[in-house]
């Protein structure tokens, strides 16, 4: 397995390793990166020559997610 987790698309799986459930952060952040990427596979874009996923699932997940957490936070949702 990956670091801390992997997606099969085929098999409609997200594993996560025993690693990430040390820590409720580790396993969120895991797990919200893994779905980034069953995301883009049904969209197709796991499948597209010249296009690397690996970017584009980080950029969401160091900007996007920091930004909608901390909205949360402030509206204690």
């Amino acid at each position: 397995m990956d670091d801390y987790g992997q997606m099969s698309f085929d098999d409609r799986e997200i594993r996560i390793s025993r690693e990430c459930l040390k820590s409720d952060k580790m396993l969120l952040d895991t797990l919200r990166h893994e779905m980034l990427h069953a995301s883009l596979a049904v969209a197709g874009h796991s499948w597209s020559e010249g296009i690397d996923e690996e970017p584009i699932v980080r950029s969401i997940e160091h900007i996007f997610f920091p930004a909608i957490d901390a909205l949360m936070n402030k509206i204690k949702l």
